[in-house]
């Protein structure tokens, strides 16, 4: 006969309420959790504006320029290696344009 709960010292825990840890995610699986994710936030935000621009990349002593697709939605810089890449929702990076800061030249007007 088996027990809808389990006793451990003075504690009973029911079956049900048992949770099994999360799972650990390779880099692949990681990767595609975050396509995934890039997929239905894309859908569900309004699209503003997109097309090629260059952006400087990150790290290294040699910091080059990169062409790259941008999508522009609400509150959201999308980037991806190519337009096909937008299409398919694998963004290179996202910039949460809630967390920039409005930085203005010498002379520059508001």
């Amino acid at each position: 006969p088996s027990s809808a709960s389990t006793r451990s010292g003075d504690t009973a825990t029911a079956a049900s309420d048992f949770t099994p840890p999360r799972p650990v995610l390779s880099r692949a699986q990681e990767s595609a959790a975050k396509r995934s994710r890039n997929r239905n936030a894309s859908a569900a935000s309004s699209h503003v504006h997109s097309g090629w621009l260059s952006k400087r990349g990150e790290g290294g002593s040699l910091r080059l320029w990169h062409r790259r697709w941008m999508v522009l939605t609400d509150g959201y810089l999308s980037y991806y290696k190519s337009k096909e890449a937008a299409e398919a929702g694998d963004a290179a990076g996202i910039i949460d344009l809630s967390q920039c800061e409005l930085l203005r030249g010498e002379g520059e007007e508001e």
